[in-house]
Parts: C-alpha cells; sequence; structure tokens
C-alpha cells in the first residue's frame, strides 16, 4: 500500500514541502496528486509563484490577474477540501501560531477518520493548541526543519504498519 498524504501547515514561499515532494514547485494549481517514492502526495498545491504572487496582506488566496490563473478562495478551499478527503494521512507541521487553515485542516480530518500527525516547531507555545493536539494520533514538539523529514518517515512506517494490521 502506498498512502496518500496531504501535508497540513502554512504555506510560505520556498516551502518545506518543496523538499519532500518532487516536482511540487513546478505542478500546476488543481493538480490532484504527486508520486514520491513511498507515498502519494495530494495536497496543498500552490496557487502561484511558489506562492510568492498572491501572498500579501490583502490579497491572499484572492482572484487577480498577479501571475498564473485567477483562482478564488472559494477554489482553493475546494480544492483542499479534496485533497484532504483523498489522503490517508494528514500531516501537520505548524510554524505559527496564526495557522488557522491548518487548525481547520486538522479539523477537516479528524472528522473523517484520517490519521493526523502534527508536529510544532521550536517556539510554539503548544498549550494553545491543546484541543487539536489531545486528538491527534501523534504530536512532536520543539521539531526543526532538519528533523522533519525522520520524523515524517518514521509516521509513515507506524501508519504502514498499522494498516497492515488493519488489514490482517
Amino acid at each position: 500500500m502506498k498512502p496518500r498524504v496531504y501535508f497540513g501547515g502554512k504555506i510560505s514561499k520556498s516551502d518545506w514541502r518543496h523538499s519532500f515532494v518532487p516536482g511540487l514547485r513546478n505542478a500546476e494549481w488543481g493538480t490532484r496528486r504527486l508520486e514520491a517514492s513511498s507515498f502519494t502526495y495530494t495536497g496543498p498545491f500552490f496557487v502561484s509563484c511558489d506562492h510568492g504572487c498572491r501572498h500579501f496582506s490583502i490579497g491572499h488566496g484572492a482572484v487577480g490577474d498577479v501571475c498564473g490563473p485567477e483562482v478564488t478562495r472559494k477554489d482553493v478551499i475546494a480544492n483542499n477540501n479534496r485533497g484532504l478527503e483523498a489522503a490517508d494521512l494528514l500531516f501537520v507541521y505548524v510554524t505559527s501560531p496564526d495557522c488557522y487553515g491548518t487548525l481547520v485542516e486538522i479539523g477537516h480530518a479528524l472528522k473523517a477518520q484520517k490519521r493526523v500527525v502534527i508536529c510544532f516547531a521550536t517556539g510554539i507555545f503548544i498549550d494553545e493548541f491543546w484541543y487539536a493536539r489531545d486528538q491527534a494520533d501523534a504530536v512532536h514538539i520543539s521539531v526543526t526543519e532538519e528533523k522533519l523529514y525522520e520524523i515524517f518517515a518514521s509516521e509513515l512506517e507506524r501508519f504502514l504498519a498499522i494498516a497492515t494490521k488493519e488489514d490482517a
């Protein structure tokens, strides 16, 4: 079984996801999946320009001919929800306390009974995230970007072990 994974967390220019998912930087918005060696990536996909052009104070996810195709916030929500629904596992990296969309993604995944793994970056006060944290299948604290792939690989192995046991 090749797990389908959605990577939650705030999207940023030169995002951490690029080192996990070959071809993500050049994937067109609206792509449904990308194949990595040990998993299938279901989202999120960047709106355009490595998320640089549309990420400004009044335009995050907004329409306009900044660069790339015109995309509405409803389009972004629909695309991300499809990615979450297609996923077996939500792997989240919380790098900022104002990750409101990420919290919605966690709730969506929990309601759909997906496996949820949350990694909190160094410096994040995790007590404020108690509601999401206490419902997750696994939580990792003070995670640097350098350690993120090692944790992901371990959680992917754990997911496969659980899925294999459930199938038996």
